[in-house]
């Protein structure tokens, strides 16, 4: 008989599954192995971790981003991560209205040098190679690609995982405005 073990792991103890390059975590509940993206659900409250940021160490606090914020946690050498980065490029494009950060769990240079590649125009942190399983466990999350929607003071609004998601299904739970800004334009 499995003993039942909620929200402890190999993330927090003996190390990270990998599976390729991107970190799974199987989870024993009451005897049954299942995987999944996050045990970070919506209300939950995130921990401020310590980054990079342009080679700056600097602690990311989660309350101070506001709330529907899209925090996009991924890593450059995750091969869904690079499948799904071109759609993160279209989705958080300056003029989508959508105010959103990128997690990376490496090193600062693997973290721009994937943005540079892929074109994303949104904020890029990194948490270093050596934290980046310690600052996945902190914030809950035992697979990337992982989005998480912030609410009210860093507060978790909704979650996704993997690749297949919509951003309008994540914000409508969150209750947050949807809708794209009109690009601004002159009449004289």
């Amino acid at each position: 008989m499995w003993p039942r073990i909620r929200r402890v792991g190999w993330l927090y103890g003996a190390g990270a599954l990998l599976l390729g390059t991107c970190v799974w975590q199987v989870t024993l509940i009451s005897g049954r192995i299942s995987r999944h993206a996050a045990w970070v659900s919506e209300g939950d409250h995130l921990p401020s971790v310590p980054v990079m940021y342009r080679g700056i160490e600097l602690a990311l606090d989660f309350d101070a981003l506001g709330s529907c914020t899209y925090v996009v946690l991924f890593s450059p050498s995750c091969p869904f991560c690079q499948e799904v980065a071109p759609r993160w490029a279209r989705e958080f494009a300056g003029s989508s209205g959508r105010t959103a950060l990128a997690l990376s769990l490496s090193d600062w240079a693997e973290a721009e040098a994937f943005a540079k590649a892929y074109a994303l125009r949104l904020p890029v942190v990194a948490t270093g190679q050596e934290r980046a399983t310690a600052t996945a466990a902190r914030l809950g999350v035992l697979a990337v690609p992982t989005i998480l929607l912030l609410g009210h003071k860093g507060r978790v609004a909704a979650v996704a995982g993997g690749t297949s998601y919509e951003l309008s299904e994540l914000a409508n739970a969150a209750g947050c405005a949807t809708s794209p800004k009109a690009p601004v334009t002159s009449t004289s």
